[in-house]
This record gives C-alpha cells, structure tokens and sequence, in this order.
C-alpha cells in the first residue's frame, strides 16, 4: 500500500490544521538539535496490568532523571493492585488509552461486547479488588471450561456462557457499572484518557499502531475525530448500540494493531512506505506497546516496540527520547535498572535534524 502523493500532501494540511505553533515547535527543535540547547528527554511507560511496585520504581527512577512522563495504556487487569496504580497515576499529564481501557470504558456502559472479552481478560482481578466477587459467574465459568475442548480461548469460553446464561453476564456487568470504585476510574479515564500523544520532540505515542488501512489518511485528523466521537459516547448514559458498535471497531484499529503494518513492495531496501508517512506526518518517531516483546524493537531507527511484559514479570520497563538518544531500560532487581542504547544521541540527533529540515523547506 503506498502513499497517493507525496509528503506536501500530508503536510501541507498539517500546517493549515496547526498553524504557527507546530512550525515553531519544529523550528525550536531544529535549533536544539544544532547545539542551541538540550533535547527534552520523555519517557514511555508501556502496559502496567496492574503493577504497582513496578510503576513505584520506575516513577522514583524518573524523578531522579527529570523526565517527562508517557503512559501507554493497559494500566488494569491480570494483576492485584489496579486501585493501587489507578492512585498512583490519578495526578500524571499524559494518560493514553489501551484495549483494556476500552473494554472498560465501553463495558461501563453498558456493552456487552466489551464486558465479555474484559472478563476473560484479567479482569476479574480488578473486579474483586473492588469488592465484586460474582461467585455463581466464575463457578459456571470455569464448569464450561474443563467441559468446552482444551484449544477454547478464555474469551470463547465466556462467550459459551454468555450465550447459555445471558441473564449472569448482564448481572454481573450491572454490578460492575454500579461499583463506586470503579465508577471513579472510569471519571478519571474518560476525562484524562487519550488514543495519542505528540511529543515536543516529534514523537508520536499510540497504544497499538497505525493499520495498513490508514495508510492514505491523515493520522491526526482520524485519531481527533475518532476521539471526539468515543468522548461523546461516554458522556452519554445509554449510548446507541450502532454507535457503540462503530465506535468500538474504530478503536480497535488503533490500540489493537501490532506497530505499523504497511507494506510497500514497490522499493524493498529503500525508503519505506511507513517512512514517507511519518515524514509526511510530521513525526520524527512512533512509540507502540500492546505487543509483548523480549527486548525493545527498533524499525528504521524510528519506531519502537517497547512492551516487554509487565503483564507477566514484577519488573518494570521504559524507554527515553530525547538528551542521551534513544534508550531502553529494564528493572533487574529492587528498584535497579539496566539501561541499553538503543539509538546514539550523534545518530538520533542527526537523523531528526535531517528530518526537521526536511518539513522546513
């Protein structure tokens, strides 16, 4: 899939959407890239599900580095400790939206499409740290599963009892959306929560990635119209179903896409369709989570993976942009930190000044 004509297509619209302050940005950043001051350094924290003494460590490691703060999503489920993160980010900028979020958000309204694959997901841990236990639900629940064949996935087989028991699903979704607790994470979702984040540096920040499917459209013009829509949704008590529905798909384009998947067979080894479309962006680098990986992968020296499993391992991760390069940093042991260059500050430095200048001319 290519791009249909050039970068002055996309960027022409950009700088009529954004007016002078994105140019100014740009300009700053060219000056600091050319000695005139340091970069900004921003950290990306990628999926917590529920970590919180990860999210300690890594917030008193931050503190010590003077960065900027990025939160990727999926902060609940599969862990013990939701309420415990949900405090410890309540008071931070820039809180992105995961799948989970979206599971959440669109349950607590009512969604049972949502509430389905959020209970076969991890969340019933989140449910009973708030006090919703559902016995009688997660007895029949885990009945079909020694009756239903062993390749059922969790979400199939809720489904199986939702298809059999409906009546229990729409209880048990009806105590989640009266709980207290979990009516004050969804206030602080729906207000705080974003799909994306563009950085002073140029980076952009989503969740899951950009879907082939994009790859002719302006990605700021669908995520702002996308999340006016799902704003509007949730500011409603008993949004259509139709729009559920629609908006729901939409969403998941974004948070559950794997990183960028385009392909672009007309110059292999050349510049990349995804290339031209960052470029064309205006964005120097994307930052996704949501797919688990053994260590950070870097595509092009501007795109990086960066979950590395927070869901299933005590210790934490993030990566920072900005003074110093690109790099990554993992927890070993007790708050300790193991950091790996991923990109050189001489190479990132360079490689954004040529793209700066580049959207300047």
């Amino acid at each position: 899939m290519t791009i249909r004509t050039g970068n002055r297509h996309f960027v022409d619209r950009w700088w009529k959407r954004s007016g002078p302050s994105r140019r100014e940005q740009l300009e700053t950043l060219g000056s600091r890239l050319k000695g005139a001051g340091p970069l900004p350094v921003i950290a990306a924290i990628p999926d917590i599900h529920g970590n919180h003494l990860a999210v300690e460590n890594i917030l008193n490691r931050l503190e010590k580095m003077r960065a900027a703060r990025v939160f990727m999503g999926d902060y609940f489920d599969r862990g013990n400790a939701n309420l415990k993160v949900y405090r410890q980010l309540r008071e931070e900028k820039t809180i992105l939206l995961g799948n989970h979020e979206q599971y959440f958000l669109l349950a607590m309204r009512g969604d049972i499409e949502s509430f389905v694959p959020w209970a076969a997901n991890g969340g019933r841990a989140f449910f009973e740290e708030c006090g919703i236990h559902l016995g009688v639900f997660w007895q029949l629940f885990y009945e079909f599963k020694a009756a239903l064949p062993a390749d059922y996935s969790a979400e199939n087989i809720m489904l199986e009892v939702y298809r059999r028991h409906p009546q229990l699903i729409f209880e048990a979704m009806k105590a989640v959306m009266e709980n207290p607790k979990m009516l004050e994470v969804f206030d602080w979702l729906a207000d705080r929560g974003r799909l994306y984040h563009l950085d002073e540096n140029g980076i952009l920040y989503i969740h899951g990635g950009i879907p082939a499917k994009l790859a002719d459209r302006d990605i700021f013009d669908y995520l702002d119209h996308l999340e006016q829509k799902f704003k509007k949704l949730l500011a409603s008590r008993r949004p259509s179903p139709a729009m559920v529905s629609l908006v729901a798909n939409q969403l998941s384009d974004i948070l559950y896409t794997r990183g960028v998947q385009f392909i672009d067979p007309l110059k292999p080894g050349g510049e990349t369709a995804v290339d031209r479309y960052l470029r064309g962006m205006g964005v120097m680098g994307l930052v996704c989570a949501h797919t688990i990986k053994r260590q950070v992968e870097v595509t092009g020296g501007r795109i990086f993976e960066i979950d590395l499993g927070m869901a299933h391992s005590p210790q934490g991760s993030f990566i920072t942009i900005g003074r110093d390069g690109v790099k990554s940093f993992r927890e070993v042991d007790g708050g300790q930190f193991v950091e790996d260059t991923l990109v050189t500050e001489d190479a990132w430095r360079a490689k954004m000044q040529k793209e700066a200048d580049s959207l300047l001319t």
